[in-house]
C-alpha cells in the first residue's frame, strides 16, 4: 500500500480590497522584532500565502503576550511595506497608516495610579466585553477598532471573529525565543566541597 499526502488546494492570490488584521506579539520588545523580520523573510520566500489564512494562524494559532503589533492591510505587498516601516521605525506605532503597537503591562485593579504603559485588569476585562460584543454585532469600522483593543491587551474572541471565514491553520515562523540562559550558578566552594 502507498500513501501520500493529499495534494495541496492552490490558492489564487488575494485581489479582494477586504481589510485584514494581522496581530503579532510577544513577551520583548527585542523578541516582537526578530518575530516580524522572521515573519516578512517567511512572506517574501513564499508569496501568495492567502491573507485570510496568514491573519487566522497567527491570531488563533499563537499565544498573545504583553508587546502586541496589529497591522491592517489589503495586500500582500501592503504588507510586507508596514512591516518593513514597523522594524525600519523601531517599534513606533502608527494608527493613521494602520500600524499599532503597544507594550501593555496588566496590573491589580486595586492599584491607584497607573502608569502610561499600564492596564487594570478590571479596564482590561471591559475591554475585551466590548470588543468581543462588537465582534458578535460585525459592527461598522470593526477591524480599526479591534487592532486598537488587541494592543491594549484586550482578549480577543478570534474564533468569533473568524466564525464565518473558510480560512485554514498554514506553516509560519513560530515564536522566536529569547537566548537567556537560565543555569544555576554554583559558587567555587560548594562544586569543591561536593567533590
Amino acid at each position: 500500500m502507498v500513501l501520500e499526502e493529499a495534494p495541496a488546494t492552490a490558492k489564487s492570490k488575494e485581489i479582494n480590497q477586504e481589510t485584514h488584521l494581522l496581530v503579532l506579539s510577544s513577551r520583548s520588545r527585542e523578541g516582537l522584532l526578530e518575530y516580524v523580520q522572521n515573519l516578512k523573510i517567511d512572506l517574501e520566500e513564499n508569496p501568495g500565502i492567502a491573507a485570510e489564512d496568514l491573519c487566522y494562524t497567527l491570531a488563533t494559532g499563537r499565544g498573545h503576550h504583553a508587546h502586541r503589533l496589529a497591522v491592517l492591510f489589503n495586500h500582500e505587498d501592503e504588507l510586507l511595506q508596514k512591516l518593513t516601516q514597523f522594524t525600519d521605525g523601531e517599534l513606533v506605532a502608527e494608527p493613521e497608516k494602520n500600524i499599532f503597537y503597544r507594550h501593555t503591562k496588566i496590573v491589580s485593579s486595586s492599584k491607584k495610579e497607573l502608569l502610561a504603559d499600564e492596564f487594570a485588569e478590571n479596564e482590561i476585562r471591559d475591554i475585551s466585553r466590548e470588543i468581543n460584543e462588537l465582534i458578535r454585532e460585525n459592527a461598522d469600522g470593526l477591524p480599526q477598532k479591534l487592532a486598537d483593543a488587541y494592543v491594549s491587551g484586550a482578549t480577543v474572541s478570534w474564533e468569533d471573529y473568524y466564525a464565518s471565514s473558510s480560512a485554514s491553520k498554514v506553516s509560519l515562523p513560530g515564536y522566536p525565543f529569547e537566548k537567556k540562559r537560565c543555569w544555576v550558578q554554583l559558587k567555587k566552594k560548594n562544586v569543591e566541597k561536593a567533590l
